[in-house]
């Protein structure tokens, strides 16, 4: 700015300043297409609640935000191995070259196709009652006799089945005797293969059957992923340790009185 030295009037040509158009970020993009699995906005959950005070299940109305391509991946999926006619995704391709060329932000539509005829989307899986039990010990090729974790509903005559986690048709047995005191159970053929207690379960016909299906599990995002939906229950163990803490008591008897001693 000139300095004025005398008073008066000065013409003074200020030049003009043209802001230059400012870039935007470009580092956050929106997405639309097919993959694996995730959330489709707008897209009605499968759950229905007698109770909405309780639990409270709106619409997924919102695109899903991912910042890194692994993220993509845990929410939709991986890319296919090998892209097929009607598994291309290209979806996961361009979230991929997204990151690759400096994305940070990306908020992902995934859509989905709806069968018109049946209209199911979300896959689920409707289990039955019954028992069933695992092995405490490993049983070998021949035995007769096998230990298990609990003995309930289980008594002479009982129908036993041994299945295996890897498949295959399940062995049918029956039992000849129980000793509860050991936890065992005697059966009326050999094993034909070993059973260890990680990868075998028994089930347990029961007499009196209860009436009605068990719980219902359905996949937390519509499409055709969940048809092979598989659902493992695991008991649970409540192991309580109770600590008692001992606490010494040292009695100290000093006498202010001297004592005679005869």
């Amino acid at each position: 700015m000139p300095e004025y030295l005398s008073p008066g009037v000065f013409i003074e040509e200020i030049p003009a300043r043209l802001k230059a158009i400012e870039g935007v970020s470009t580092s956050t993009a929106g997405f639309v297409g097919v993959a694996q699995r995730g959330p489709v906005p707008g897209f009605p959950l499968p759950f229905v609640n007698t109770t909405p005070a309780l639990v409270f299940l709106p619409k997924d109305d919102s695109p899903a935000l991912v910042t890194s391509f692994a993220d993509y991946v845990r929410l939709f999926g991986p890319l296919p191995l090998t892209p097929t006619a009607t598994d291309r995704n290209f979806l996961g391709h361009a979230k991929r070259a997204f990151f690759d060329n400096g994305g940070k932000r990306a908020f992902v539509a995934r859509v989905v196709h709806i069968d018109s005829e049946s209209g199911a989307a979300y896959a689920k899986v409707q289990l039955g009652h019954g028992t069933v039990l695992r092995l405490a010990a490993l049983a070998t090729r021949g035995a007769t006799v096998l230990r298990l974790t609990s003995l309930r509903t289980i008594g002479p005559n009982s129908k036993l089945h041994i299945h295996k986690k890897v498949g295959g048709t399940p062995l049918d047995l029956t039992v000849m005797s129980v000793d509860a005191q050991a936890g065992t159970v005697t059966i009326n053929s050999a094993l034909k293969s070993d059973c260890t207690p990680d990868d075998t379960f028994v089930t347990v016909d029961s007499a009196s059957p209860p009436s009605g299906g068990g719980p219902t599990f359905f996949s937390r995002s519509p499409g055709t992923w969940a048809n092979k939906l598989q659902v493992l229950i695991t008991t649970r163990t409540d192991r309580r340790l109770r600590l008692w803490r001992a606490r010494q008591v040292r009695t100290s008897c000093r006498s202010k009185t001297p004592v005679a001693s005869t």
